[in-house]
């Protein structure tokens, strides 16, 4: 029995020896991390600062891949979860699991490119065919179409539809009276009208 005593003891003074220099061996290097003029540093979330850094505006959430042509057909997404995607590491904590989602890519301008050759008299008129919710954002999307092509844009509220919407830059004498869903320069709006 004193044997295996004996054992035990050699075997706890060898452990917490090594414990003892992995933890002073990590106190140097935490010490290193903290002087903002060395490096590599972990990197902070976006807005965070720290040392004398500030994170960069990145998005830690998802990826969504977008095709070289505008589509209508759902995107596929990447989650990251919080974490780099170039080295894995969590730099956002609280972000991460749910459900899987496709992502819609939403047009980015009221007139499309192939009808910017539109004079300041004319008017883009474009049907509303169905107006859905968006898994990535809290507002409702619409999906519309014109001539022979469909896109995505934002549904405002009580957007229905069968709905024609009308996108003009004229800016009349006396203002008009607009449904939802138009687009028309401030100009040509009466005062109190709700814009978004």
């Amino acid at each position: 029995f004193q044997q295996c005593d004996t054992e035990l003891e050699l075997r706890s003074v060898q452990f917490t020896s090594l414990r003892y220099t992995d933890r002073k061996h990590r106190i140097d290097f935490k010490i290193l991390k903290d002087d903002p003029n060395l490096g590599p540093h972990k990197k902070l979330a976006p807005g965070v600062k720290y040392g004398g850094r500030v994170g960069e505006n990145v998005e830690y959430r998802r990826i969504i891949h977008y095709p070289e042509k505008y589509t209508i057909k759902k995107l596929d997404i990447t989650k990251l979860g919080g974490r780099d995607p170039e080295t894995g590491r969590k730099v956002v904590e609280g972000i991460g699991g749910g459900s899987k989602q496709k992502a819609r890519w939403i047009h980015p301008h009221r007139f499309p490119k192939e009808e910017e050759s539109l004079s300041d008299e004319d008017v883009f008129l474009e049907k509303v065919i169905s107006v859905c919710y968006n898994p990535l954002s809290d507002a409702q999307i619409a999906l519309t179409a014109y001539g022979k092509k469909m896109r995505w844009i934002l549904a405002v509220e009580g957007l229905s539809v069968g709905t024609i919407l009308k996108s003009t830059h004229i800016i009349p004498k006396i203002p008009i009276q607009t449904s939802p869903g138009n687009s028309h320069p401030i100009g040509a709006l009466p005062f109190g009208t709700e814009i978004c």
